[in-house]
């Protein structure tokens, strides 16, 4: 039994390696601590706001756009988190709500002025938390786990959705950094809605250093076959007429 027990174990770690080992990061934004330019330190741009301590903004709502060149992930993986590096140690805990979501998107671009309904239309909900602490030093991250997303290629949107109704102790830094056409935002002292319209300007235009976390998708089961060209005849004449055909073929 002792010796039964010892090789299930043996047997999970095996598993829990290789589950590890097939998780693969992107980070696209800098890393790098204290903030070298041109990323900034600043608590405008994402994924949440909150600029102080006492502020009244306890709304906020972003769009990030990635492009298939910035992210370089295969057609077909399992985007399971998203992590976005702070540049200090604001904190914020307690009651605060932070939805993600995210969508594969043709667009290269956003326009200055879309609406959150407009935005979020299509865009699937990978994460939703009620009670969120935003927390840790300046080079940590706040991590979110996702589920139910697959990336099917093009660009990816990011959107964020956040209620603070806990209690902050300063402003919360991340590190962003130029990202013209590629980022909106816009935060308020009122509930946002879906009329609500996402700004370049204050809000925009730059975006924090995000990592994601994905799994690739699954191999082919088999190699392809190329397969055999067929000639309905095997010596021609000029003028003459011959039908070609592929036969045994396999996509794998």
């Amino acid at each position: 039994m002792q010796q039964t027990r010892g090789w299930l174990l043996v047997l999970l770690a095996v598993l829990s390696s290789a589950a590890s080992a097939l998780a693969q990061t992107v980070t696209i934004g800098s890393t790098t601590i204290p903030v070298v330019s041109p990323a900034t330190s600043s608590y405008f741009y994402g994924p949440i706001y909150r600029s102080s301590a006492a502020s009244v903004f306890n709304y906020s709502k972003y769009a990030h756009l990635y492009t298939t060149a910035e992210l370089g992930i295969p057609f077909g993986a399992t985007i399971t988190q998203l992590e976005w590096l702070k540049a200090d140690g604001g904190a914020v805990t307690g009651a605060n709500t932070l939805n993600v979501l995210l969508n594969n998107s043709a667009a290269t671009s956003l326009t200055d002025g879309s609406t959150w309904g407009t935005l979020s239309t299509g865009a699937t909900s990978v994460y939703t938390n009620a009670a969120q602490d935003i927390t840790g030093a300046a080079g940590t991250y706040l991590t979110v786990p996702t589920t139910g997303f697959t990336y099917t290629g093009g660009s990816l949107l990011v959107l964020t959705d956040w209620t603070k109704g806990g209690t902050a102790t300063a402003a919360v830094n991340f590190v962003t950094n130029p990202a013209a056409s590629l980022a909106l935002g816009t935060a308020n002292s009122t509930v946002l809605t879906n009329a609500t319209a996402l700004a370049a300007g204050s809000y925009g235009d730059r975006r924090p250093t995000l990592r994601i976390t994905y799994v690739p998708g699954p191999a082919c089961t088999a190699p392809p076959t190329a397969g055999t060209a067929v000639a309905s005849a095997t010596s021609v004449c000029a003028s003459s007429s011959v039908s070609l055909s592929l036969s045994g073929t396999a996509i794998g």
